[in-house]
């Protein structure tokens, strides 16, 4: 009996892995409600997660766990949602970096909670 290979549907705004999706988002364009900012059902808090040293305790966890923004509107979720990595470029090895004073921390992890 031969196995047919069958794809696993999934969603990237990357084009390297959805070359179609340029074409959808301007097929979907939504500049005619640009003065609309309508609220989200829900707030959503953006956290991030700065690496840590190779020893690790709960104080320096809890230093490196940063909240970045509370998210109540559509045009707050998007203004973050559309700076951030696609896990898709993670996997080419790429890093998401914090500049800060003190030099570059690489961003461990990027949470998106209900609030």
């Amino acid at each position: 009996m031969a196995m047919v290979e069958e794809s696993v549907p999934f969603l990237s705004f990357n084009a390297a892995c959805s070359p179609q999706i340029d074409a959808f988002l301007e097929s979907n364009d939504c500049t005619g409600n640009a003065e609309q900012d309508p609220a989200l059902d829900s707030k959503w808090v953006l956290w991030e997660q700065l690496g840590l040293s190779a020893q690790r305790d709960s104080s320096q966890y809890s230093q490196a766990t940063q909240k970045v923004a509370t998210l109540d509107t559509i045009k707050a979720f998007w203004r973050y949602w559309n700076h951030m990595p696609q896990p898709s470029l993670l996997l080419e090895g790429k890093k998401f970096l914090r500049i800060k004073d003190d030099g570059r921390l690489v961003v461990d992890a990027l949470m998106l909670f209900k609030d």
